[in-house]
């Protein structure tokens, strides 16, 4: 008889495989039918619809644009400058305590 934590180790194994292979079959239907964004969403209705466009808005976020907003230069030279504000010192003050 093999040892208890080898056949823990083969449950929690297939558990693992059976969710892989689930999420793997499930992927292509889901890309089909997943909405873009919220102005053509088939499960909200015209007024949902309008009130989900007004929070995104009031929210300051960007509706129907596949654009990255990090692909702009200046963007992108902020996104530079601030990571070379990054030490090293700071990483080894809080990893050796």
């Amino acid at each position: 008889m093999p040892p208890c934590s080898t056949i823990i180790h083969m449950i929690v194994g297939s558990i693992f495989l059976f969710v892989g292979l689930m999420t793997i079959c499930t992927v292509p239907f889901v890309y089909w039918r997943l909405d873009n964004n919220v102005a053509s969403a088939r499960f909200l209705s015209a007024e949902d619809r309008l009130k989900a466009v007004e929070r995104l808005r009031a929210n300051q976020t960007a509706t129907g644009s596949s654009k990255h907003p990090f692909y702009d230069r200046a963007s992108t030279y902020s996104l530079c400058r601030r990571t070379a504000e990054f030490k090293w010192k700071h990483v080894r003050r809080n990893v050796t305590v």
